[in-house]
């Protein structure tokens, strides 16, 4: 990595830490230049101001989404794979959660921020589409016409996810392993109608630590 990819890699770094701990309105960027140890001056080398970071860790946020979701062709899909991806879908909202907490005002000031996520989010929509799909013709999921039943599916997982958090959040109680785990087990319940019992069972293990 070049040293000016890796200056960049530390700021992001830096800011999300500053961001999930105190909110994007509480931290300046000469906050984040003294915590990462560097000038004002080099910080805007890289970045010229504190919108440009949110749209570097948004988009690094997406990506990681992405690749998350992303279902190779021609890979053997296994119904627990499911569960891995939820669960990995609400430590990466943990891990960005400043976003989370503050999605309606940061994409309401920056229009080209909210097209952006929008059309990464419908693409994610997507990937998790052809991902049920595969169940289907597993025969994992027991619906025969099932096109509305995936997007329901897929809006109430996102809603449980985007919430789930935030509620845990608010209430004090710690975002752990265990919590992770018990959100994942929510976003299933929505799933457990249109899946036979024994792949629900599957799904429905702890992950072996």
């Amino acid at each position: 990595m070049k040293k000016s990819d890796e200056t960049k890699t530390r700021i992001l770094e830096v800011s999300l830490r500053l961001f999930n701990a105190l909110g994007t309105g509480e931290v300046s960027t000469n906050h984040i230049a003294s915590t990462a140890g560097m000038s004002p001056g080099n910080l805007y080398y890289h970045y010229r101001n504190k919108e440009e970071i949110i749209h570097g860790l948004v988009e690094r946020m997406i990506v990681d989404m992405e690749k998350l979701w992303q279902v190779q062709e021609g890979s053997p899909l296994e119904s627990r794979e499911l569960r891995r991806k939820l669960a990995g879908t609400l430590s990466l909202m943990w891990e960005y959660r400043f976003f989370c907490r503050e999605v309606n005002v940061i994409l309401g000031r920056d229009e080209k921020l909210r097209n952006r996520y929008l059309s990464a989010r419908n693409g994610q929509f997507q990937q998790m589409r052809t991902f049920l799909e595969k169940l289907f013709k597993r025969q994992d999921l027991n619906q025969k016409d099932h096109s509305e039943v995936l997007d329901d599916l897929m809006r109430i997982s996102r809603l449980v996810g985007e919430y789930w958090l935030s509620d845990l959040d608010v209430g004090g109680s710690p975002v752990d392993s265990e919590g992770i785990e018990e959100g994942v087990n929510l976003m299933l319940e929505s799933f457990r109608p249109y899946l036979y019992p024994d792949a629900f069972k599957e799904l429905a293990k702890k992950p072996v630590q």
